[in-house]
């Protein structure tokens, strides 16, 4: 049956706004499919990326000071009284910063022993945090240690406990030779100062003691790291006398240490290191340098008796 032209005009523009209204329905439900996929596709990245930074690392158990040992010690009932703990978490510190197993214990394939690190805090760490490499450093404990006791260094008028220092040894003519490096300052008193130093550190501060003594205008004084979490030890540039040499490398067990040692004083040797001092020691006879070190050694004492003696009153006796 034929349209008239009213009619035609009102069935094609039906047709039209049909078109146009699912031409409109289809791009909104592709929207809604690309967007709901999209979602889908972001949702999928986020929890593949949340699987990839779920690492087994080590953690804080507990708060732990600054120089205290988080790892490596024991406690007084002879049990592990590490402070770090592994765990599963999630984060996105980068693997290579982690602290690892193999920070902590040390495998030595020639002999196939393990050693333990002794690790301790470059600064307070918070209970539950992360720990990366940088927070601990390896306190190269090992069984000659002790806690040495000195009143006959120049100590920072504003030096406190826990803080880190260098000894080093001041000559006349202005050179400076780090003794020993980056020591955690376990107490301090008017003139005293308690370090923990193993047994070649012991002799070879004790070198430097003795001809401090003997060289006048010698100065043995501590200076201390501005920021300790971040900054190296620095390298120790003194070089002991020969004889003290040849007592240290007797009694060191550790065969690398050993080398590291001899390497060391043969390159600051060769670089009239060593020469410079036995110079100026050799300015004094062996009379004078007798009486230098005497004169030396009992002040020292009296000093050490004045402080024990104020310390047992102290204390009640």
């Amino acid at each position: 049956m034929a349209q008239n032209p009213m009619q035609r005009k009102m069935t094609n523009s039906f047709l039209l706004g049909m078109f146009i209204t699912l031409l409109i329905a289809a791009i909104i439900v592709g929207l809604l499919l690309f967007r709901i996929n999209k979602l889908n596709t972001e949702k999928e990245t986020l929890e593949s990326s949340q699987v990839q930074a779920t690492k087994t690392v080590y953690v804080a158990r507990e708060t732990i000071a600054e120089g205290d040992i988080a790892y490596g010690a024991s406690n007084e009932n002879g049990s592990s009284g590490a402070k770090i703990e592994q765990r599963m978490v999630t984060t996105d510190i980068a693997q290579d910063q982690l602290l690892t197993s193999e920070d902590l214990e040390t495998y030595n394939e020639q002999t196939g022993e393990t050693t333990v690190n002794v690790m301790a805090a470059k600064f307070e760490i918070a209970p539950g945090t992360v720990i990366t490499k940088n927070m601990l450093e390896n306190t190269g404990i090992d069984d000659s240690e002790r806690l040495m006791e000195y009143n006959m260094i120049a100590l920072p008028s504003q030096l406190l406990e826990g803080t880190y220092v260098d000894i080093r040894l001041l000559l006349p003519n202005g050179e400076d030779f780090v003794v020993v490096s980056k020591k955690y300052v376990e107490q301090v008193s008017y003139t005293t100062i308690w370090i923990k130093l193993s047994e070649h550190e012991i002799e070879t501060l004790s070198n430097a003691i003795i001809e401090s003594y003997i060289i006048d205008g010698a100065k043995l004084y501590a200076t201390t790291y501005s920021s300790p979490e971040s900054q190296s030890a620095s390298k120790c540039t003194y070089v002991p006398r020969g004889n003290v040499q040849v007592i240290i490398k007797k009694m060191l067990d550790d065969g690398a240490l050993a080398s590291e040692l001899e390497s060391t004083w043969k390159k600051y040797t060769d670089d009239s290191y060593r020469t410079v001092l036995d110079q100026y020691i050799g300015e004094y006879d062996a009379e004078e340098r007798s009486e230098r070190v005497t004169e030396g050694v009992e002040e020292e004492l009296t000093e050490m008796q004045s402080a024990r003696d104020t310390f047992l009153e102290n204390e009640g006796y």
